[in-house]
């Protein structure tokens, strides 16, 4: 019993001075405790991901320096080597390697996704034994879950475009416009009705489904693809002299002006001249439904002075007008129409006689109301100035005459 015990202390001693022999005796780690018994070159596969939350792609690429300066006998290294060393045998391992991700693109936070060795991970580990030595080193195939892409906005489309209406009521039209820093993939829509359109009817603007896509790729995400829209605000025709605001009246002014001076200077006595003094009122004739595609007649009454005479400057009543006049419901006229007055400086157009020739125009306001009002081949008509009471005679009289203009 003795003898065992004896024998047993004397191995136990032996032991230790063996690894005491294997020392340095300073009892720090030597180069061999920083080796593994076996690698994982799954360390080696950096995975990025980048782009928008479910657009977003997945990149990979092999990094081995950090494996190969921790591993370094099992690369033909010892601590003694350079960085130049350590440098070529990451290389020589990354060539060694090879794999894929089971999804690249599409990608959105939170779900998993697999890197997998070519071959399988059981030949990859194979290849890396044959050259680096059996059990050293392994390869697996892993799962990884996506992050760090960038959440979606929400966002709607009407932050980038309008749906504009224009021109007369039962005759609209609707106009989409756009932000001007959209590109064209970003406009493609279509519209239930854009012409012929009238106030309260309702019209749909649907977008394609490639727009959709398009604000995806800018981290915008777009739920609402048609809208409803009522139309409204469209200009009506005019059927009441107090329907337009006087001040519009004046955007004519110049060009009637020059009209008047241009006639005087060329058809009345030299010298002669015509001025606009005043805008003296608006009236509107209306023409029944039957009269075709003439609606109304609004005519611009303006006080002006025949000059350059002999005699006292003589003042006069001129009445341009707009054919198919309409305004908006704030009394202004629409600026998608283009109006341009006619001027009745023609042979058949109303005047009277001065000393400097024909005068277009009407020496009284009776006249005109004889002439334009009463005389009307219209539905009605509106004046926003008193008319002026016409005797029975003259009322008569006007009717046996030719009946206004039309």
């Amino acid at each position: 019993m003795k003898i065992k015990k004896l024998a047993a202390v004397f191995l136990a001693l032996i032991s230790a001075l063996f690894l005491f022999a294997c020392s340095d005796g300073s009892g720090s780690d030597t180069e061999e405790s920083v080796y593994y018994s076996k690698i994982r070159v799954n360390d080696c596969v950096k995975i990025h991901f980048s782009g928008y939350d479910t657009l977003g792609t997945a990149q990979f690429r092999f990094e081995c320096a950090a494996i190969v300066k921790n591993n370094r006998k099992v690369f033909g290294l010892t601590l003694a080597s350079s960085a130049d060393e350590v440098a070529s045998a990451a290389k020589g391992l990354e060539k060694l390697l090879s794999g894929y991700l089971s999804k690249t693109e599409g990608l959105k936070n939170g779900e998993r996704i697999k890197f997998v060795w070519d071959g399988g991970e059981k030949k990859m580990t194979e290849t890396l034994e044959k050259k680096y030595g059996k059990g050293a080193i392994a390869a697996t195939d892993f799962d990884v879950t996506v992050s760090s892409l960038i959440p979606l906005t929400d966002y709607s489309l009407e932050n980038d475009h309008s749906l504009q209406f224009e021109g007369i009521d039962g005759e609209g039209k609707a106009v989409v416009r756009f932000d001007a820093s959209l590109p064209e993939e970003a406009r493609i829509c279509t519209l239930s009705k854009s012409e012929g359109l009238k106030n309260g009817e309702k019209i749909t603007l649907s977008f394609d489904g490639s727009v959709a896509d398009y604000y995806l790729t800018q981290g915008k995400r777009v739920e609402e693809l048609s809208f409803s829209r009522t139309v409204e605000g469209l200009a009506e025709y005019v059927t009441g002299a107090d329907m337009i605001k006087p001040e519009e009246f004046g955007l004519f002014e110049p060009e009637i002006a020059e009209g008047l001076q241009s006639y005087a200077g060329s058809r009345l006595k030299s010298g002669a001249g015509i001025e606009i003094k005043e805008f003296f009122g608006q009236m509107v004739v209306r023409y029944a439904p039957d009269a075709g595609e003439t609606h109304n007649r609004l005519y611009m009454i303006y006080k002006a002075v025949l000059t350059g005479t002999e005699t006292e400057p003589k003042e006069f009543f001129f009445a341009p007008y707009i054919v198919n006049a309409a305004c908006t419901p704030e009394g202004e006229l629409p600026g998608s129409v283009a109006y341009h007055p006619v001027l009745p400086l023609g042979e058949e157009d109303p005047g009277f006689e001065t000393e400097a020739g024909t005068v277009k125009g009407f020496e009284t306001l009776e006249d005109l109301w004889i002439a334009l009002g009463l005389g009307a081949d219209g539905a009605g008509t509106d004046t926003s100035f008193e008319a002026p009471e016409i005797p029975q005679a003259q009322t008569q009289e006007s009717d046996q005459t030719e009946g206004g203009q039309k």
